[in-house]
């Protein structure tokens, strides 16, 4: 399988947890840390997504890029669907390739992009961004579309940081309640 060479995402439109449920969580009913508080809620997204988990949230565009068209192209995050592939030519012309040639797979829980039946992938130039797959990853658009675990794991998180000399056992409490939903690799 074919790893990308470049891999960027779009930040999804809300966080899959809601400041009023983490200062619920730490018994905080004053204004003055919210900021800090949001900050904290999007570091243990980050965290869960790209440290323990390998997949992403909240629905975001993924954009990766790979060297060539030279096999099973393997994409970081669990996705839902492929936008799009485009790829340099030989002549260095960018073309789309229409989705009559691929699809998504599964290759032991890890989503792929393959040829479909009896197709044949195009030649592409020698070049280390000749291959752009733009593919949608999350559980959903919603707070609600994400495993309560999950969501748990994310305040766990936020608490410990927001205070790691009171809160220390909470990191392993995060990673525990992660562990179940982590596809990584």
């Amino acid at each position: 399988m074919l790893k990308c060479v470049d891999s960027t995402r779009t930040a999804p439109e809300k966080e899959p947890v809601l400041l009023e449920e983490l200062k619920e969580q730490l018994r905080i009913d004053y204004t003055d840390h919210d900021p800090e508080l949001q900050h904290l809620i999007t570091e243990a997204r980050l965290w869960a997504e790209e440290n323990e988990l390998g997949r992403c949230l909240i629905t975001q565009t993924v954009t990766e890029k790979f060297r060539t068209l030279d096999g099973v192209l393997e994409l970081r995050f669990p996705a839902s669907s492929i936008t799009s592939l485009s790829y340099v030519d030989d002549n260095g012309t960018t073309q789309t390739l229409a989705t009559t040639y691929y699809e998504l797979g599964q290759y032991y829980g890890i989503s792929v992009c393959r040829l479909k039946y009896d197709q044949t992938w195009p030649t592409t130039r020698d070049q280390n961004d000749a291959v752009t797959i733009v593919y949608v990853a999350g559980y959903g658009s919603d707070r609600d579309d994400i495993p309560l675990p999950i969501r748990q794991a994310i305040k766990c998180y936020a608490c410990y940081r927001y205070d790691e000399s009171e809160y220390p056992q909470l990191l392993q409490a995060a990673r525990r309640l992660l562990g179940p939903y982590s596809v990584r690799r």
